[in-house]
């Protein structure tokens, strides 16, 4: 009923249309360019053909599963990368850690807060999301993340559901690979702490108290 009022030009309709699906888009924007104001850039510009196509929906499938197949042929295919996406690889990322690693020893019993630390995983998370080629990067969201089955996720992404597959366990193989060398949650034995890293990370210019890009989304 809301759909047929909001193609039939109703502006509380519409409106209420693009609430219902927003945040589901930035979440998928965000784990896709890894940065909140690339994010949200994308956001609108996906929501801007979800309302100029709305007339297009022919119901064969849930909305929210048409949305997500207009945001991730967006999400795909623009253009213009972000500053995170040309400058992330695993090896660059890697060092990175390394050096706040490096800086362990250096540091003196502190206090870290609970905020600040959420940044750097958030941070770390999305930063090695990134690492990844789009297409792997989209097949691990859309199945790791968002749990979706294989048939369901090979048809967002219009590829049959073997190249699907290979595509997540790329994604998986790679990202397990690079955690399984550094990171304490992925394993005790790893070196890095998310809380040891906010002293680096803050000297290193990359992390603002005051204009937090992820923990408080």
């Amino acid at each position: 009923e809301v759909l047929d009022r909001a193609v039939a030009g109703s502006e509380p309709a519409l409106t209420e249309v693009v609430r219902s699906v927003q945040q589901r888009v930035f979440n998928l924007a965000i784990r896709m360019l890894g940065t909140p104001d690339h994010a949200e850039d994308a956001t609108q510009e996906i929501l801007l053909k979800v309302v100029t196509h709305l007339a297009t929906f022919e119901r064969k499938s849930a909305f929210s599963t048409w949305v997500y197949r207009i945001a991730l042929n967006h999400l795909l295919n623009v253009r213009a990368k972000s500053d995170l996406e040309r400058e992330r690889t695993f090896a660059s990322f890697g060092a990175l850690i390394d050096m706040g690693i490096a800086s362990f020893d250096r540091q003196a019993a502190v206090q870290v807060d609970q905020v600040l630390r959420n940044e750097v995983r958030l941070n770390c998370t999305h930063a090695m999301l990134v690492c990844l080629e789009r297409p792997e990067r989209a097949a691990f969201i859309l199945g790791a993340i968002l749990e979706l089955g294989g048939e369901e996720a090979a048809d967002l992404l219009g590829v049959s559901h073997s190249v699907y597959r290979k595509r997540l366990s790329r994604a998986r193989d790679r990202l397990h690979a690079f955690m399984q060398q550094r990171c304490g949650l992925y394993a005790e034995e790893n070196p890095c702490r998310c809380a040891r890293q906010v002293p680096f990370t803050q000297s290193a210019g990359k992390l603002d108290q005051a204009a937090l890009g992820y923990a408080e989304l």
